[in-house]
């Protein structure tokens, strides 16, 4: 399919920034990435690596006001900072990285209290070496206007797995995301300019809902 490929060539070795992560550090950056820009997600784990370690124990036992105000920048802090207590508190006394070894490893993660399916899915994608495509909004947008693929967040990414290689699913995943941000927009995408208009069922039907063109 030509514009699975051509959408995967927005790949950028840069916009894998959390490349050298340990698998806990992935999994809060992932949290503060949440309903956020990744310039205030950066910043907000930049803060919080400054002031205090990011491993289990130390989060753990951190006074949950020195998180807020460390990663304020990142917006829903007070939240934010629940979920990270709560996750350094249940990984304080495990092993993650043989957690995600494990065969039923997307299902224990889930159990974490504040890891739902796209955090868990990052941290199996990005640290697990698993061939899966988490499904962030730029991502649902594109499956839907692109191919139609509209659902929960597990058919969205069993729809993706169809089109996209496994060994190809992390790179993919990473340019759709520029894809979405540069091009297929959420408000006045740019399909004049996009090479794969001819196949894009949003563009080809002028009549598409606006809670697909705005999705």
């Amino acid at each position: 399919m030509h514009s699975i490929e051509w959408i995967a060539s927005f790949y950028r070795e840069e916009d894998n920034w959390s490349s050298t992560f340990s698998p806990f550090e992935t999994l809060i950056a992932t949290v503060l990435s949440q309903a956020t820009s990744d310039k205030n997600s950066h910043a907000a784990f930049g803060r919080l690596r400054d002031q205090l370690e990011i491993t289990p124990k130390v989060l753990s036992q951190a006074p949950i006001q020195l998180i807020e105000e460390a990663i304020r920048t990142g917006g829903l802090y007070h939240q934010k900072a629940l979920k990270i207590k709560g996750i350094s508190r249940a990984l304080a006394c495990g092993d993650l990285m043989e957690m995600m070894k494990s065969q039923d490893a997307r299902e224990r993660l889930l159990e974490l209290s504040g890891v739902g399916r796209k955090t868990a899915d990052v941290l199996l994608c990005f640290r697990g070496n698993r061939d899966v495509v988490p499904i962030d909004t730029h991502i649902k947008r594109i499956s839907a206007r692109v191919w139609g693929f509209r659902g929960d967040y597990d058919s969205v990414q069993k729809e993706l797995h169809g089109i996209i290689e496994p060994k190809k699913r992390k790179k993919t995943h990473i340019a759709m995301i520029r894809f979405g941000r540069e091009i297929c927009r959420a408000k006045a995408p740019l399909c004049e300019i996009c090479d794969i208009r001819g196949e894009c069922l949003y563009y080809l039907s002028r009549d598409a809902p606006s809670a697909v063109s705005h999705s």
